[in-house]
């Protein structure tokens, strides 16, 4: 699976394909994927959350969660806990 992308775009979901087990945390990750590149903040954290409550220790979820939360400009509570969560795992 991992090998349907290979663009350098795509890397971060090549990232994802290897490290979630999850099938249900991928297709929300890459839905957030999505979101974010189409400049749909809010509606991109919604899906890495939802990738992170598939997988708790999907720490790309974690991580593209805090960074749309940071465009999404929620506060900095929130983006620095997702943070947090992605270093931890």
């Amino acid at each position: 699976a991992a090998s349907r992308y290979d663009a350098p775009a795509e890397r971060l979901a090549r990232l994802a394909v290897l490290t979630t087990p999850s099938r249900p945390a991928l297709r929300a990750f890459l839905r957030g994927e999505r979101a974010l590149a189409a400049g749909r903040f809010d509606s991109a954290v919604v899906a890495y959350g939802e990738a992170a409550a598939a997988d708790s220790e999907f720490a790309l979820a974690h991580y593209r969660s805090s960074i749309a939360g940071h465009w999404a400009m929620l506060d900095a509570g929130t983006t620095l806990g997702a943070a947090d969560r992605a270093v931890r795992f």
